[in-house]
């Protein structure tokens, strides 16, 4: 994934500012949507991965349901990650699978194991066949529903 390449160059080489440069859209008319989305999901990537603790320094936490895992994350992440994941679209959420689904899938032992928590996922996903990363997306998703409810931002008139 381009996104995931673009995020571990930045924090690689310690880029703080990055200059986009290439053809104008009106030599090709698609290329700003694309940069945009790219650009977008590398910020949402770079800024949960740089929020979040390293799963790897902790003892994987003990969670047996998806609720349980939502209000982990929901207590960890930080008011501007919140809003931040309120704020995406569903198409969007793609973008955290490899920083916050990693995370997920390694603090909560998915894979590792955590039975009740796949079963829970399965349950909550309506699907039997799941794997850890489908299981972790499954969180994810809930995470930003509950988020959407009390994190979203609104235009107030």
């Amino acid at each position: 994934m381009a996104t995931a390449k673009i995020v571990n160059w930045i924090y690689q080489y310690g880029i703080e500012i990055l200059n986009v440069a290439g053809p104008r859209a009106s030599k090709d008319p698609e290329i700003y949507d694309g940069t945009v989305k790219l650009l977008k999901s590398t910020f949402y990537m770079s800024t949960v991965k740089a929020e979040m603790p390293d799963p790897g320094q902790h003892i994987p936490y003990h969670v047996e349901s998806v609720e349980e895992a939502v209000a982990r994350l929901m207590s960890e992440l930080t008011l501007k990650d919140k809003a931040m994941v309120a704020n995406m679209t569903e198409t969007e959420l793609d973008s955290l699978h490899i920083t916050l689904g990693r995370y997920i899938r390694e603090k909560f032992g998915l894979w590792a194991g955590n039975i009740s928590l796949m079963n829970s996922c399965r349950f909550v996903g309506k699907k039997q066949g799941i794997n850890e990363d489908a299981a972790a997306g499954i969180i994810i998703r809930r995470l930003w529903k509950k988020l959407k409810e009390s994190h979203k931002l609104r235009i107030v008139k």
